[in-house]
């Protein structure tokens, strides 16, 4: 259940992850100060990414930003050259128009060698042109999209509970079920006892009365007592333990006291 994740932010990591594999060798870049974006900055820091630029309009809150995350503070003016050193990119600022156009990318791209890069668009409205998605190595994904994967993975998590549950459910009936059979074991042992030792009594009683048998014919006798003995038994205990796995101990009582059993366990 708990592989799915549901946060924006650790929705961006996992999607870096699948991207990248090991983060410890990439870089990323927060550009702009929004708080999902230092909030999707600080799990990629703690998914252990290499490094961490910070760029903002102002210097002063990119070095305050930096220092909260472990990060180094970078001029908004390097975001050309930051496109081409960063694999990861985070941009969440207030700008009306595009901070990263498809005409930019293309060129970042070119100057990158055409290494993937992962370009996390976490501002309203966005800050990247989505038709830079359309680039050989480059993915985006704004706000929607990680919101998206966030809600299908809390549903798949969901979805999973409810069949765990079930299965917990499921198990715990069994084990109820099994529970029961072993309350009726000891009506069957003492049955079965009862049932011995009547048979050996009347089977010795049939010997003396049918005189000197060979030990063949003595055990053909002695075979056909234990059939007998077995068949009777057979559907009366299937029939005490389908009853105590149903919940009804009626029958296991009636059994007892038909039997005599409490006697036979006394004695």
């Amino acid at each position: 259940i708990g592989r799915h994740v549901v946060s924006i932010s650790s929705v961006a990591v996992d999607l870096a992850r699948q991207i990248f594999g090991d983060l410890s060798t990439h870089t990323a870049v927060l550009v702009g100060a929004g708080k999902m974006g230092e909030l999707a900055a600080r799990h990629l820091v703690n998914a252990g990414i290499d490094s961490l630029w910070v760029a903002n309009r102002s210097i002063e809150r990119a070095q305050k930003v930096a220092e909260a995350l472990g990060g180094h503070p970078r001029e908004l003016d390097e975001l050309p050259r930051l496109l081409v050193e960063a694999d990861i990119v985070v941009t969440s600022t207030g700008a009306r128009g595009y901070l990263i156009d498809k005409k930019g990318m293309k060129a970042a791209l070119k100057a990158r060698k055409y290494r993937p890069i992962f370009l996390i668009d976490i501002a309203v409205p966005r800050n990247v042109d989505p038709a830079c998605n359309a680039l050989d190595n480059v993915f985006c994904y704004d706000v929607d999209d990680l919101t998206g994967i966030a809600n299908e993975n809390l549903a798949t998590r969901q979805r999973e509970a409810e069949a765990a549950e079930a299965l917990v459910a499921q198990e715990a009936e069994r084990f109820l079920r099994e529970l029961a059979v072993m309350d009726v074991k000891p009506t069957i042992v003492a049955l079965r006892r009862k049932a011995d030792a009547l048979k050996a009594a009347e089977l010795e009683r049939a010997m003396r009365r049918l005189g000197d048998l060979d030990p063949k014919q003595a055990k053909a006798v002695e075979v056909l007592a234990d059939g007998l003995m077995n068949k009777l038994l057979h559907d009366v205990q299937m029939n005490l333990k389908r009853s105590a796995a149903e919940g009804d101990d009626e029958l296991v009582r009636a059994a007892r006291a038909l039997f005599a059993l409490e006697d036979e366990e006394d004695a």
